[in-house]
C-alpha cells in the first residue's frame, strides 16, 4: 500500500503547476515583447498552496506595480524553477501542496526613453 501512495505523490509533484496573472498598470499600455533583447530584468517568487491552486503571493499586483515604477512599454514573462525551489517543493509538496517557482520579467521602456 505504501509504494502506490509514494508513486502517486511523486507523479503529482512532477505535474504540479500554478497560474500566473500578468497585469498592466492602470492607464498604461504594455505590449508583449518578442525575442528582442530586454533592457530591464526583474525576478519575483510565486508561492501557492494546494499544488498551485491557491496563490499566496500576489504576483499579479507586484507585476503591475513593478511595470509602472520602471515605465515599461514592452514586457516578457517567464516562469521556471531554480534548483533550490525544486528542493523546497519536495517537502512542501507533502505539507498542503506548497509550491514555489520563479517569475522572470523582462522589458523595455518606451522608445523615447531608451
Amino acid at each position: 500500500m505504501r509504494k502506490p501512495v509514494l508513486l502517486v505523490s511523486a507523479l503529482l509533484l512532477l505535474i504540479s503547476c500554478s497560474t500566473l496573472y500578468v497585469k498592466a498598470p492602470p492607464g498604461q499600455t504594455v505590449t508583449l515583447l518578442a525575442n528582442e533583447p530586454a533592457t530591464v530584468r526583474f525576478e519575483l517568487r510565486q508561492v501557492s498552496l494546494f499544488w498551485g491552486l491557491v496563490p499566496i503571493s500576489n504576483g499579479a499586483l507586484n507585476t503591475a506595480t513593478w511595470a509602472r515604477q520602471v515605465n515599461l512599454s514592452q514586457m516578457r514573462v517567464k516562469s521556471y524553477y531554480k534548483w533550490y525551489e525544486f528542493l523546497w517543493n519536495l517537502p512542501g509538496f507533502f505539507l498542503l501542496g506548497l509550491h514555489t517557482n520563479t517569475v522572470l520579467i523582462e522589458g523595455n521602456p518606451p522608445a523615447l526613453e531608451r
